[in-house]
């Protein structure tokens, strides 16, 4: 497993946040896979066995500021990103304007901004990604924004993760063989 690679999973939904961290560890299973859960009230802890192997899991995040600071504290030092970002979070952002605002979604901003190798991947049954990806990143060349989880099939699913880890691949690997 390369150490400078993590997908970061913010997500408040339990189903939402088991299936992406198993297909994320299936898919890309030389990337560190975290899940931090962030809900707007404290979360029974799951038991390990429900979890995939190699996951590090985040739970009991019920601020903006404490999911804040958990983003930053896994991704610093790290060039290698993918982040699938819920938008939602339960009652943590009840709106498309307190997302945007939001301490988590500006801390993406900062991150999308710094020199690394990075790809966010923003969903929301209810909220507008659009106007969230732009806020993230105006170019939209770093955001994808055009997914919903919840509710999905596992197979649809896995097409995401996938579709994912094939376009920051796109974004960074194949450039980099091509310029190299």
């Amino acid at each position: 497993m390369d150490n400078d690679r993590l997908i970061l999973i913010i997500e408040d939904n339990v189903t939402n946040g088991l299936n992406l961290s198993t297909l994320c560890r299936k898919l890309a299973p030389d990337w560190q896979v975290t899940w931090i859960q962030v809900y707007h009230k404290a979360a029974s802890k799951l038991p390990e066995k429900l979890l995939p192997e190699g996951l590090k899991y985040i739970t009991n995040i019920t601020t903006q500021e404490k999911a804040k600071e958990a983003i930053l504290a896994e991704t610093s030092g790290l060039t290698n990103l993918i982040v699938f970002y819920d938008l939602q979070l339960g009652l943590v952002q009840r709106n498309s304007e307190m997302a945007c605002s939001s301490p988590i979604t500006t801390t993406l901003q900062t991150i999308i901004e710094e020199p690394r190798k990075t790809l966010f991947d923003i969903h929301s049954v209810d909220l507008n990604t659009r106007q969230v990806a732009i806020t993230i990143d105006e170019s939209l060349t770093k955001v994808l924004h055009h997914h919903w989880v919840t509710g999905r099939p596992i197979d649809e699913v896995e097409g995401i993760v996938k579709e994912t880890i094939d376009k920051w691949k796109d974004l960074y690997q194949h450039a980099r063989v091509s310029n190299g």
